[in-house]
Parts: C-alpha cells; sequence; structure tokens
C-alpha cells in the first residue's frame, strides 16, 4: 500500500483552543468545522482512502482494513463498558480516529454544515463540535441525499480509545479482553496538551525525548 502523511495546524480566525476547557472554546468549535473539509480537500485531489488521526494519537502497527465506506473509532464510554465486561451500547463515536473513502465525501460535507450552522446561530454552543455533528450524521445517514453508505464502528479492542488504552484492564487479568490487540492508543479521556503530554511520557510514547528523533 501507499502511505502519504500530512500533519499540519487547523487554523483559528475568531477564538483560540482553551487548554483546560478542550473541546469547549469557540477555538476549537473553528477547528471542528475545518476538520471535515480538511478531508474534503483531500478526497477532491484524488485520493482514493483517508486516514484521520488526531495529534494525540500514537500508532503501534498498521492501521485496520476495512471494506465500509466510512469507519469510525467508537467513542463516549462504549470502550470502557467493553472492559468492564457491560453491554450497554453507545451510539456516539469518536471522530479522533475515522477512515473515509471518496463514497463518504458528502457525509463530511453534512457533518461540517451541521457546525457551521451551529456556530453561526448559536455561538455560545462551543459544546457542540465535530463529534457531535458527524454523530448525527451518521445516525441520520439514510434520510439525508448522499449519505446513504456503509459504515463500520472500528473494534474497541483494536483502536481503542484512552479511557480504555490506558485507563481500563488491557494490561490486567481482563478474561474476554486477552484478544485485545491495540493497534494505536489514543490520549484523550483527558483535558489538557501537558496532562496529555505526561501521560505519553509515563507510557514511553514521547518519542521526542528519544535520542536521535
Amino acid at each position: 500500500r501507499t502511505h502519504n502523511v500530512a500533519c499540519g495546524k487547523l487554523p483559528t480566525l475568531f477564538g483560540s483552543v482553551d487548554g483546560r476547557k478542550d473541546v469547549q472554546s469557540a477555538g476549537f468549535s473553528e477547528i471542528a468545522v475545518l476538520k471535515p473539509v480538511a478531508v474534503v480537500v483531500a478526497l477532491r485531489a484524488s485520493i482514493q482512502v483517508v486516514w484521520w488521526l488526531d495529534t494525540d494519537v500514537v500508532l503501534l502497527r498498521d492501521l485496520p482494513l476495512s471494506d465500509a465506506a466510512f469507519a469510525i473509532q467508537a467513542g463516549g464510554l462504549h470502550a470502557r463498558d467493553y472492559a468492564i465486561n457491560e453491554d450497554q451500547f453507545h451510539a456516539e463515536q469518536c471522530t479522533g480516529v475515522f477512515r473515509v473513502t471518496r463514497e463518504a465525501e458528502m457525509l463530511l460535507v453534512q457533518s461540517a454544515l451541521e457546525l457551521a450552522t451551529i456556530r453561526d446561530k448559536h455561538p455560545e454552543r462551543t459544546w457542540a463540535g465535530d463529534q457531535a455533528a458527524s454523530n448525527l450524521v451518521l445516525h441520520e445517514r439514510r434520510f439525508r441525499e448522499g449519505t446513504n453508505i456503509s459504515v463500520e464502528v472500528l473494534d474497541p479492542l483494536e483502536v481503542p480509545g484512552g479511557g480504555l488504552f490506558f485507563d481500563g484492564p488491557l494490561h490486567d487479568d481482563r478474561g474476554p479482553l486477552i484478544r485485545a490487540d491495540p493497534v494505536l492508543a489514543h490520549n484523550n479521556f483527558l483535558v489538557g496538551a501537558e496532562k496529555k503530554l505526561q501521560r505519553f511520557r509515563a507510557h514511553g510514547m514521547w518519542y521526542a525525548d528519544f535520542v536521535g528523533a
């Protein structure tokens, strides 16, 4: 497979990202709008498949394959429920890790439109980020024009959130979790850049500290 990696910082014009509030700041709301737009731009540049990974994600091995037009990380507390063997189902998915094909372009466009509408008409609702809008579109995808596509929620034992990878029993006597073999570590379920760096360092994942990095 051919891999091309792009890494950049999305701009903010109307507000700064408040690291203490994380996703509840005006700057983050702007970034949330630009995230799906950036992926659509890549798809329209004739790139067949785009993986979006937030900057607090460390890959441990190759990302999983998928036949779906859109594949996304399980969000909310779904991974934690899995870890403690509860059978609750959380519909929320996490937009920090997702795989999208050109077939799913309209889903991202619809997400960006939802976000822009919230930002412009209800600027006080800074909590309504890309995750909320994407989940709304995913939930309604069969009823929206151009979004009736195949969707896969990635196995939370293979693509875990931080609530499972760092805080869950992945390395303890985990019974049914013995088959867990994560492909990545997503440093979420934690607010603030410094706290994320501390957690990465504690687990030997802040590679900038290594000589020659």
